[in-house]
């Protein structure tokens, strides 16, 4: 696993017991890491050796929520996932498909926590191609 792009620093929720397969510090810490580096909620807890559904436990608890804010800030900062496909074109930096995702991510936020983004108007532009039967590709 390589190291998170942004350290993500938090105070990880407090453990009543020190058990061998809980929710230590070290491993909530790794746990962050990896969403950070972008992976999926399920990806990050099987990398810790946990369950998705024992993360999201945690995530609950009274006491989480500095753990619950380095999660949403790990998902904000992650690089965006895709899956190549027919219809699901790879997105590079800097792309029209970038772009979509970007917004796509943004629209899943703003659901999530009740707010609107405005999306600006794209325009069509159109750019004439060059004519190079008279001479303008002279260099």
């Amino acid at each position: 696993m390589r190291p998170s792009p942004i350290p993500i620093d938090f105070t990880p929720v407090p453990q009543s017991r020190i058990r061998r397969d809980g929710w230590g510090p070290d491993v909530q810490r790794r746990f962050i890491a990896a969403l950070a580096q972008g992976l999926s909620i399920t990806a990050a807890a099987r990398l810790v050796g946990r369950s998705r559904q024992k993360a999201y436990a945690l995530r609950a608890r009274p006491n989480a929520a500095s753990f619950a804010a380095a999660w949403d800030r790990a998902l904000a900062v992650a690089p965006v996932r895709q899956r190549p496909g027919p219809n699901r074109p790879v997105a590079r930096p800097g792309t029209i498909a970038e772009g979509r995702l970007v917004w796509a991510q943004l629209a899943r936020i703003e659901r999530k926590l009740g707010g609107t983004f405005a999306r600006p108007k794209v325009t069509k532009v159109t750019i004439p191609p060059k004519n190079f039967s008279q001479g303008d590709n002279q260099g």
